[in-house]
Order: structure tokens, then sequence, then C-alpha cells
């Protein structure tokens, strides 16, 4: 589902029960403050793109709906996007038109790798909890 009720830039995943016609939502997330114009599935179901008006294409990983990559692909919106079946390298690609343009980018497994915490953000977070601990501690 693209832009619910929550506002633009939203995508949420649904659910249809084998042989029903009644779709509930299992998951949504704000992928971008921009609307979002068009979106795909992955073959084999494990990516999700989307497009966007201002011509970004967003993979997430579309058991968590989580964000793996954001590219400036186009200079306006995008108004078809299609996800090619990885190849034996486990490449996929991502084939994006606009009003003026196509184009075919080729994206790496390596890429598609969950963002890890950085030094900083990790070091961060360990200092927060500390001063949690530290805060309990004092309060006893």
């Amino acid at each position: 589902a693209l832009n619910h009720a929550a506002g633009v830039g939203w995508l949420a995943r649904v659910g249809v029960a084998a042989g029903g016609t009644a779709a509930r939502m299992l998951a949504h997330v704000k992928v971008t403050p921009h609307r979002l114009t068009s979106v795909a599935l992955s073959a084999d179901g494990v990516i999700v793109a989307a497009g966007t008006n201002e011509g970004e294409v967003v993979l997430l990983q579309a058991s968590s709906l989580q964000r793996l990559l954001k590219l400036q692909e186009h200079q306006m919106y995008v108004s078809v996007l299609l996800l090619t079946p990885p190849d034996a390298a486990g490449c996929y690609a991502a084939i994006s038109c606009s009003t003026n343009d196509a184009k075919v980018t080729r994206i790496r497994k390596e890429q598609l790798a969950p963002p890890a915490l950085s030094g900083k953000a990790l070091w961060a977070g360990v200092l927060a909890l500390l001063v949690l601990l530290l805060a309990a501690l004092m309060a006893r």
C-alpha cells in the first residue's frame, strides 16, 4: 500500500489469508518524506523497492521493511519500477522509468546489507546505557 492515511511516504505490508479476500496490515514504515509513486517486489520476495515523486528509489528488506539503500535515479517522479530476480552472484537490477528517461541500476549484494551501527553510534548507545545504570544506582 502506498501513502496511507498517515500521510505521504508510508509503505505498508499487508497479508491475505489463503483463499481469503480481506487484507490486513502486518507492518508499515515511513520510507521517505516524499510521495511514493511506484512500488515493486523482487521475484524472490526478499526486497521491496519504492519510487518517489522526487526521483528516488528506496530499497527495503521485505520481511522487516528495514531501509537498505536509497538511490537518486531520476530528476522527476518514478512512474514504473521493477526488480529483477537475483543473478548467480546475488545481485539484483532495479529498472526504473520516469517521464523523460529509463534507467537500469545493478545492485550488488553488499549494498543490501542492513546498516550496521557505526563506531560512534555504538559508543553513544553504550554511554547512554551506562548513564541509565548510574542513575538507577543513585536513585536507590
